[in-house]
């Protein structure tokens, strides 16, 4: 403490921050430990190597607390939100008893894994994916980058987006579109689904936008990438970010997965039931007018 009273000037270093705590701690032991009250703007500064803050608000409040006076090598944003607990809420829509087989079996794996139950390790992120599956050398995120190290920056890519400002009654949303002709590697897009809101999606005019840029996007597929994306899609349909047409548009394409890769035939009917009952539910709730 003697030094840090005696300190000309003070450095704290740290290699990440994602709510700012530590820092803040540090900053506060640093200012009761000082005579003068200047500690906080102009002999401190911090640096940090990986700023991750959850958000633009969060990394306001860090930069604030130490007067402007923090510089980082690397600044990315990443929700404090899991997906895996997203799909754990969409597992838990149907009842475990009505399933049957591989269907079941699957179900209770994707269930256990996103529980995080030890013993799950082998599991892939992605449902269709295998254990060992990468990125594609095509894609221009990466190449060769496993499931979890691809999802990670495609969630900090896109909330970075949606913290670019933007003025009323502008609303940010992605185009899927533009996004499914710019990014053809399954463990992008997949990416992609999972961390969507179904608000922010926007497929192009029309009522069957969606399902024609479905249709485009799995007709350039390879089969392999096919059983990624489809029971991937199907999913996010279940969650309401796939309107119906693109989610029949994927369904069409069920038969062909399951034929070319019967491995993932029980991963593809749980889709397909979590999707159906998804869309029997929202119509359940939608008020049915007469006609004129």
């Amino acid at each position: 403490m003697k030094k840090i009273n005696e300190a000309r000037n003070i450095a704290v270093l740290t290699l990440g921050a994602v709510t700012g705590g530590s820092l803040q701690n540090a900053l506060s032991t640093i200012q009761a430990n000082r005579q003068d009250r200047r500690v906080g703007y102009g002999l401190l500064r911090a640096l940090i190597i990986h700023a991750r803050p959850a958000g633009d608000p969060e990394w306001r409040t860090l930069y604030n607390s130490f007067a402007y006076r923090i510089d980082y090598a690397w600044r990315s944003f990443l929700p404090n939100r899991s997906v895996l607990n997203d799909e754990l809420d969409t597992l838990r829509t149907i009842n475990r008893d009505d399933l049957d087989g591989e269907e079941a079996e699957f179900w209770e794996r994707r269930q256990s894994f996103c529980a995080g139950e030890k013993g799950q390790g082998e599991t892939p992120l992605f449902w269709g994916a295998e254990p060992r599956t990468l990125l594609s050398p095509n894609s221009i995120f990466g190449d060769r980058l496993d499931p979890v190290t691809t999802f990670v920056p495609v969630g900090a890519a896109m909330e970075a987006r949606r913290h670019e400002k933007c003025r009323a009654p502008e609303r940010m949303v992605f185009d899927l579109a533009g996004m499914t002709r710019s990014y053809y590697d399954p463990l992008i897009l997949a990416s992609m689904f999972r961390w969507l809101f179904s608000y922010e999606a926007w497929w192009g005019l029309g009522a069957g936008a969606s399902g024609r840029v479905i249709d485009e996007l799995l007709c350039r597929a390879q089969p392999d990438q096919r059983r990624i994306l489809v029971p991937e899609i199907l999913l996010a349909s279940a969650q309401g970010k796939v309107p119906e047409s693109g989610m029949q548009s994927a369904k069409a394409y069920s038969e062909r997965v399951m034929r070319d890769t019967p491995a993932v035939s029980g991963t593809l009917k749980l889709a397909l039931r979590l999707a159906d009952h998804h869309l029997s539910l929202a119509k359940q709730a939608t008020p049915q007018h007469p006609p004129p």
